[in-house]
């Protein structure tokens, strides 16, 4: 998939959602999470494919693509990226 303009596509790291026998509902999951960019579009800044990201929950367009989590956001929506926080 080919993102456009500053659109950036991040897979989301894995989130257990079971700790100690016990489910997490989505209510009591961080508002963030972290990921990993693995497309930008030709408008992005200094975002690179690799960049380990850090996106709000419930910003950009989410898909599931082959059983991985995928957001699809717009490179201003990225709160911070790892080494930065």
């Amino acid at each position: 998939m080919r993102m456009l303009g500053d659109r950036v596509e991040v897979v989301l790291d894995e989130v257990e959602d079971v700790q100690g026998g016990i489910v997490i509902p989505d209510i009591a999951q961080p508002a963030a999470e972290w990921g990993r960019v693995s497309e930008v579009g030709p408008k992005a800044g200094d975002t690179v494919p690799g960049d380990r990201v850090y996106v709000q929950r419930n910003v950009g367009t989410r898909l599931t693509r082959n059983g991985v989590s995928i957001v699809i956001v717009r490179e201003g929506q990225i709160l911070a990226r790892d080494g930065e926080l």
